[in-house]
């Protein structure tokens, strides 16, 4: 998925000079680049950082300016995706595993965030599910999660577990509809979204940090309808970036 920008057809006949013209360009095609930034960061939540990643630097070629957007996620997110099927991409993943009756296996992790996160990258927020008796909003699953004992890393990367959370009663379970196009028939979850739910500390260069992670396994005996992607509705943020850009030509070209 690119912008092209072609300054060819605003060139008058005589009098300019072409080096500056694409000088120009070029300006203009950093600017749309920056804007395209700006418009991915305003709209989009947790997929911005993947979405703009995939957004290239500008490649000139003479009267053209094109700026690419690479990427399998970044494109999907541009275009949209119907809903599919995510089972054969977990089991034949670089994570999948075989177990001693010859079935596939992956363990799939899920990132928890604190309640009121704010940060993209730390996953959905754990849910306020009461209040105290001075009237603070509380969380039974983070009051749980953050006295559970801590899980941490080894030197080799593995990791020594500590202690897990409950079930919390079944709480947040959800049955899924069936989707036309997509998953064939109802599901409902089997456990909490929020059981067994792990803290583990990551270190890093200046400090350590406490992440809160579940953990659900997917395998060839996975009934049909669970792990189904809704599938990803186009932004189509490339229309957006070439209004800025046909107003941006005007007054630059």
């Amino acid at each position: 998925m690119p912008i092209q920008i072609d300054i060819s057809g605003h060139l008058p006949e005589v009098g300019f000079d072409e080096d500056a013209m694409r000088e120009r360009l070029a300006t203009l095609a950093e600017m749309t680049r920056a804007e395209w930034i700006r418009v991915a960061q305003q709209t989009l939540g947790s997929s911005a950082a993947d979405y703009i990643a995939g957004i290239q630097p500008v490649e000139m070629d003479g009267n053209w300016a094109h700026i690419h957007l690479v990427g399998a996620l970044p494109n999907d997110i541009e275009n949209g995706k119907a809903p599919y099927d995510m089972k054969p991409g977990l089991l034949n993943g670089p994570n999948a595993k075989v177990g001693k009756g010859g079935k596939r296996f992956n363990t799939v992790p899920f990132r928890h965030g604190t309640p009121g996160t704010t940060g993209k990258r730390v996953g959905k927020p754990m849910p306020i599910t009461g209040t105290t008796s001075g009237g603070k909003q509380k969380s039974m699953i983070y009051n749980a999660a953050r006295k559970v004992a801590i899980s941490s890393e080894r030197p080799d990367g593995s990791t020594a577990w500590g202690g897990r959370t409950g079930d919390f009663g079944g709480y947040g379970i959800q049955t899924k509809p069936p989707v036309k196009g997509g998953r064939p028939g109802a599901y409902t979850w089997k456990h909490s979204p929020f059981a067994a739910m792990a803290k583990v500390a990551k270190t890093y260069k200046k400090a350590t940090q406490h992440q809160y992670v579940t953990f659900r396994r997917v395998s060839d005996n996975s009934d049909p309808n669970s792990w189904w992607h809704p599938g990803i509705k186009a932004r189509r943020l490339v229309n957006q970036v070439h209004s800025y850009i046909t107003d941006l030509v005007k007054g630059i070209i």
